[in-house]
């Protein structure tokens, strides 16, 4: 483990109370109003694991003027949501499931959305009002594949000077280009969405069996690459990487994710654009 990354725990919690107490107050006044009329965009939100970020989440999602719907879906039966959620508006839409689903159920949500565009957001990232518009911009302006802040593309043949055991692929964050697998955020339209489900079947998975590595199918379901787009620094909860809590750091994790990009990438034809194997680099 790297110094930077044993301190980025710790400097994510400093900036995300820095963000909450004194910058919100300001931002969300100088957000446009919402109207009924404005709407054009429904926002997913998941109770998955972090229960404590809802609200927070639900007050950024709502303070854009083109978010017209907000679904919260309470994946754990076993969490008292209303202990957590203060915030309330016409807006919101809460779906409680009897049993514990995993994140790939905002996709069986999606089909209900009130609202073409569609922007679902993990439970760990507080994207502020101007990053979600940004994404929202950028799927209005391009709705032929999904869109996020972050992602990994595979690099592909292994590139020379690769140490033994390095991860095949570069994650890409705070940067413009396509890539293989969105991760944190992921800005779709209801057709993309049904792409997903019918891919699904072509690579002999469903919705349940994907588990939490729906972002690998979802990323793939449109004609063209999945775009990462420069939005600035994010702001995670600390507890982003955190055994127990994350899951990325569940076993077999990241061997999934590239068994599932090898398939959707040979089903699909799609390959994102750029020559990424010629210099390694270690992902983050």
């Amino acid at each position: 483990m790297t110094l930077r990354s044993a301190a980025k725990p710790f400097l994510d919690g400093v900036l995300l109370r820095m963000y909450r107490h004194l910058a919100w107050p300001v931002v969300r006044r100088r957000e446009p109003a919402w109207t009924p009329d404005s709407g054009r965009c429904t926002v997913i939100l998941l109770n998955y694991r972090r229960p404590f970020n809802i609200d927070f989440q639900l007050r950024l999602a709502l303070a854009c003027d083109f978010v017209g719907e907000v679904i919260l879906s309470n994946n754990d039966p076993g969490c008292d949501l209303d202990r957590y959620v203060r915030t309330t508006d016409p807006r919101i839409r809460r779906v409680d499931h009897p049993v514990r689903r995993y994140a790939s159920v905002r996709f069986e949500l999606a089909r209900t959305a009130r609202f073409p565009f569609i922007l679902a957001i993990d439970d760990d990232l507080f994207p502020t009002p101007a990053q979600l518009r940004l994404l929202f911009d950028a799927l209005v302006a391009d709705p032929s594949r999904p869109h996020g802040y972050g992602g990994t593309y595979r690099l592909d043949p292994s590139p020379s000077g690769a140490p033994s055991g390095a991860p095949r692929y570069r994650f890409v964050y705070r940067e413009t280009r396509e890539v293989d697998a969105l991760v944190w955020a992921f800005a779709f339209t209801k057709a993309v969405n049904e792409n997903y489900f019918s891919l699904l079947e072509r690579i002999g998975e469903s919705n349940e069996t994907v588990t939490s590595s729906e972002d690998v199918p979802l990323s793939f379901a449109g004609t063209r690459a999945a775009m990462v787009h420069q939005a600035g620094r994010i702001l995670h909860c600390p507890t982003s990487h955190d055994d127990g809590i994350a899951t990325c750091r569940q076993s077999g994790f990241e061997t999934r994710r590239g068994q599932l990009v090898t398939r959707c990438r040979e089903v699909t034809g799609i390959r994102p654009c750029g020559d990424s194997s010629q210099v390694w680099a270690q992902g983050e």
